[in-house]
């Protein structure tokens, strides 16, 4: 579960929408600590 999390904030980085990164890579930190 945690690589979607990963993935989607990598793609949503090279958009440009920086708020939704670190949304998306803290619930990948959640799901793997």
């Amino acid at each position: 579960m945690q690589m979607l999390y990963y993935n989607k904030g990598v793609c949503l980085d090279e958009l440009g929408q920086h708020q939704g990164v670190l949304e998306n890579f803290d619930l990948a930190i959640k799901y793997n600590p």
